[in-house]
């Protein structure tokens, strides 16, 4: 029976993930490796199967964030002392990201949040995408800090 190679350690491949959007229940992605074989190379994968509770969760975390940067608190008079302290509030609800784009390297990193708005005179939604924020220079640093991992 053939055994199998042990994989040197440098062999481990660490990536980023540069972009994902939830549409229908599944999770289309793109991730660069970043270290270890095929560093470099950028994969999109598009999800085959239902997206789970994590991701949801993951996702539901930037909504408050979304809120933010459309001045929903600002022009209710709210000020943020704890981002972290908002996720379920009243306005943080009424936004949700459905997708994210990370773009440029680590000195020099800005995310792009799109998703929906709820809007209470129409009773629908539409559609909102943030112009790039750049998350480098610490105001959104916090955006980095939501991470996805599947178990």
């Amino acid at each position: 029976m053939a055994k199998k190679k042990a994989q040197p350690e440098e062999a481990t491949k660490e990536f980023e993930i540069t972009a994902a959007s939830i549409k229908d229940d599944f999770c289309n992605y793109t991730y660069d490796i970043v270290n270890g074989v095929g560093s470099g190379d950028t994969h999109q994968v598009k999800g085959k199967g239902i997206v789970d509770t994590d991701i949801v969760i993951a996702f539901a975390k930037l909504n408050v964030h979304l809120s933010v940067i459309d001045d929903a608190f600002k022009l209710s008079g709210i000020e943020i002392h704890n981002i972290e302290q908002m996720h379920s509030h009243e306005l943080a609800t009424n936004y949700t990201v459905t997708a994210f784009k990370v773009k440029g390297k680590k000195e020099d990193k800005s995310i792009v949040l799109v998703g929906t708005k709820f809007i209470t005179s129409a009773a629908g939604r539409i559609a909102i995408e943030t112009p790039k924020i750049y998350i480098g220079n610490g105001k959104w640093k916090q955006l980095t800090n939501v991470t996805f991992t599947k178990n």
